[in-house]
């Protein structure tokens, strides 16, 4: 490739609105995109002038403001002109699988206003998809394979250049003759994807532990939206990359390791923690939402990378805490990890329980037991750490027994308070076993490799389909709120009281008002835990029986009449704990209170 100037490119990455799977409402991590924001910075390392238009970021603002619950989306017209006011040479489109067809609108309004414009998709969805993709829609120009932080800025470089991209691998695209070309490199293997077209940029200093740590020489990603968060919110959180990948086999991911592009590589420890001390510096970051597939994994490796950083920070002048995702067999062997992670700031844990039936947890190839499950979450609960879950309560392939099941599991280990634990509905993603086992036994019925939704599929127990499309309705943008409110508490600010307490960072006075407000708070959410528990079971009877939807909006009026008392109060913990864990992790950190979430003045939509 010719070695040639950049200044006249300029790329515009587009992050399309996700507003209707109702995450702005429920996700506690904020709208930061980190992938963009890896791609953005990969790109200005190379001098490629580059944008982020991120769509959901409006809309988690307002929530996080607790300013309404407003579910307009922006139009595939209005984000054109957005974006075209940019005056792009190149558009790079994350995809998802709720937001390809929003995607594939965007890429014909903008290539019926500049047909010239070159138009890539990219991101997991894309990725499954991808010659398809290029076969069928000849507004996509090309698709980014897998990882793109190497690759992307390599692809742009050419097309800016006119060269030829003939045996450029990591990409497909339309060749001078207009068929598809490019696509994965021969006899690739899983995970080296991300090098396939570079050479390191940084090859003098590649340490002697590279081939442990293969993300030893990625960008620290670029921070626009954080930057745009902190200004609107005064929110001291963020979104924080240690790992991609991941080592399992789940039948319903789109990005494990079965998907075959992808492996689970590691950042070293030492950058990590630069990155977060970096943040914390810059940002006034106090915690970080880990996005990592799995944080700490059942490999020695990942355990033994995972404790190193736990133990840089315990010795850092820095007071920070992290949530973190993990499976519930990555301790096997190491019970010293779950407390070294608590000291470390990991104060909140992420376990993917999808279901407490052994016959699910099989057929979604979780590998782990229930046993493990109760083993891991006591643990976290047991060193004072909070928990949040993964669980898919309706599949094409669950039961009444099942369902029921389920409920029990959720009730004994104290996740009922939270409504969307029952709530969700398996979205079936292109490419995974999942898809086609369903296909197989006659439930799937989706006729395209990624047209239509992602719940083309009957259940194998008919009666439970207007049970689970009712319960999905049911679920208003107010009960969103409040289960995001209610997490905040209980697995956010509570254990970060608790991690502060531990190291003599509670005064005596605020030390009491803390544990009461724990003891009081936990007393609530099992009320609500068991009302959410009754509601769900006599849902589930009825839906064995005759359902009637009007029956069951009428049991939830009546559960929701029982919970008000509850909520009233927990509004009231809320906004004390809130302010309390913000203004001493300041304190702990010098630095003047910012980042409380629950405003005072504002109430919570109660229903």
């Amino acid at each position: 490739m010719r070695d040639v100037a950049v200044s006249d490119t300029k790329v515009v990455l587009v992050v399309p609105p996700l507003i209707h799977a109702g995450v702005a409402f429920t996700s506690v991590a904020g709208p930061e995109h980190i992938g963009v924001a890896y791609l953005t910075a990969s790109l200005r390392r190379e001098g490629i002038a580059t944008d982020v238009l991120n769509y959901d970021l409006d809309t988690y603002i307002r929530v996080m403001k607790h300013d309404g619950f407003a579910e307009r989306e922006a139009t595939p017209d209005e984000m054109a002109d957005h974006i075209l006011k940019r005056e792009p040479t190149f558009v790079g489109v994350t995809v998802t699988g709720p937001t390809l067809q929003t995607s594939l609108r965007l890429a014909g309004a903008l290539k019926e206003r500049r047909p010239d414009l070159h138009v890539c998709f990219g991101g997991h969805q894309a990725t499954a998809a991808a010659e398809a993709l290029m076969v069928e829609e000849p507004t996509v120009d090309s698709i980014g394979l897998g990882d793109c932080d190497f690759t992307l800025p390599a692809f742009i470089k050419r097309l800016h250049a006119g060269d030829d991209l003939g045996e450029f691998y990591g990409f497909f695209y339309r060749a001078a003759d207009g068929r598809v070309a490019g696509g994965w490199k021969p006899q690739a293997k899983k995970g080296d994807l991300i090098r396939l077209t570079t050479s390191a940029p940084r090859a003098q200093a590649q340490p002697t532990l590279a081939e442990r740590y293969a993300l030893w020489d990625l960008p620290h990603p670029s921070r626009d939206d954080l930057t745009v968060i902190r200004r609107e919110t005064g929110a001291n959180e963020a979104r924080l990359s240690t790992s991609r990948g991941c080592m399992d086999f789940c039948t319903f991911c789109a990005t494990s390791d079965s998907a075959g592009f992808r492996k689970h590589t590691l950042r070293p420890p030492e950058d990590v923690v630069a990155e977060i001390e970096e943040l914390h510096q810059k940002h006034g970051i106090d915690h970080f939402w880990l996005v990592d597939d799995n944080f700490v994994s059942r490999s020695e490796a990942s355990q033994e990378r995972a404790a190193d950083i736990c133990r840089a920070l315990i010795k850092s002048p820095i007071r920070v805490t992290m949530r973190a995702y993990f499976r519930a067999d990555a301790f096997t062997g190491r019970p010293d990890l779950m407390p070294l992670l608590f000291r470390g700031g990991v104060t909140m844990g992420l376990i993917g329980v999808e279901s407490a039936t052994p016959r699910r947890l099989q057929y979604f190839g979780k590998h782990c037991t229930t046993d493990q499950m109760r083993s891991t979450i006591a643990a976290i609960r047991g060193v004072g750490m909070g928990l949040q879950i993964g669980y898919i309560f309706f599949d094409p392939m669950t039961s009444f027994p099942d369902m029921r099941e389920d409920a029990d599991f959720l009730l004994e280990v104290g996740e009922a308070y939270n409504l969307f634990n029952f709530v969700q509905s398996m979205d079936v993603y292109p490419g995974t076993p999942y898809r086609r086992m369903i296909q197989n036994k006659g439930l799937g019925h989706f006729t395209h490799t990624y047209r239509g939704g992602f719940r083309d599929y009957e259940y194998a127990d008919a009666r439970i389909a207007p049970l689970a499309a009712a319960m999905a309705s049911l679920y208003s943008p107010p009960l969103m709120a409040i289960d995001r409110a209610l997490m905040r508490l209980r697995a956010f600010n509570l254990p970060r009281l608790r991690w502060l307490d531990e190291q003599s960072l509670v005064p005596r006075a605020d030390r009491r008002t803390y544990r009461d407000a724990a003891t009081e708070a936990e007393v609530r959410f099992g009320e609500i835990g068991r009302i959410n528990y009754e509601w769900v079971r006599s849902a589930i009877d009825l839906a064995e029986g005759s359902f009637s939807e009007a029956q069951l909006d009428t049991l939830l009026q009546a559960a929701n009449a029982r919970r008000r008392p509850h909520l009233q109060q927990l509004e009231s913990l809320a906004g004390v704990i809130d302010r309390m864990a913000a203004r001493l992790h300041a304190a702990a950190n010098n630095r003047p209170a910012s980042g409380a979430m629950e405003r005072e003045g504002v109430s919570w939509a109660i229903c």
